[in-house]
């Protein structure tokens, strides 16, 4: 359920961003804009849902689970469920946004990356709801896109 809340609040912040930043856009691509970063996120909390037991194992120091993995992990992600590749995303309407919330992806990853890579304890807090929520947090932080 708080899955699902996140994504809503994160949904109606991605819609007042790209309300502010994106008033040269066509009707109706404000809609699909927001469609596209819903599921960018839902990617990387899927990427993040995928690895606990990697993530979590208090045995291990470096575990590889880094901004680089994740990212590409995400970027393959998305491309199956749209078909939108952002690993060649030159020629994309909305690559500046879809490509500054991968960015925020990455942040979250690398600022974890010390929780993340801690030896000895167990459970790290680095699950999918949080994962999602700083995201959110670091993509409305963000300039205004689009602006001149």
């Amino acid at each position: 359920m708080r899955a699902r809340v996140s994504a809503l609040i994160a949904g109606v912040g991605l819609c007042v961003v790209m309300g502010e930043g994106f008033a040269h856009a066509e009707a109706g691509d404000e809609g699909e804009i927001a469609e596209l970063l819903i599921e960018l996120v839902r990617a990387g909390q899927a990427v993040v849902s995928e690895h606990p037991p990697l993530v979590n194992d208090a045995s291990k120091a470096d575990k590889g689970f880094t901004d680089k993995f994740v990212v590409s992990q995400v970027i393959d992600k998305f491309k199956a469920k749209t078909r939108v590749d952002l690993s060649h995303s030159s020629g994309i309407p909305q690559s500046e946004i879809l490509l500054a919330m991968l960015e925020s992806e990455l942040e979250v990853v690398l600022e974890a990356q010390s929780i993340i890579n801690k030896q000895g304890i167990a459970f790290k807090g680095f699950v999918p709801s949080a994962f999602a929520r700083k995201v959110g947090q670091k993509f409305l932080r963000r300039p205004v896109l689009g602006s001149s």
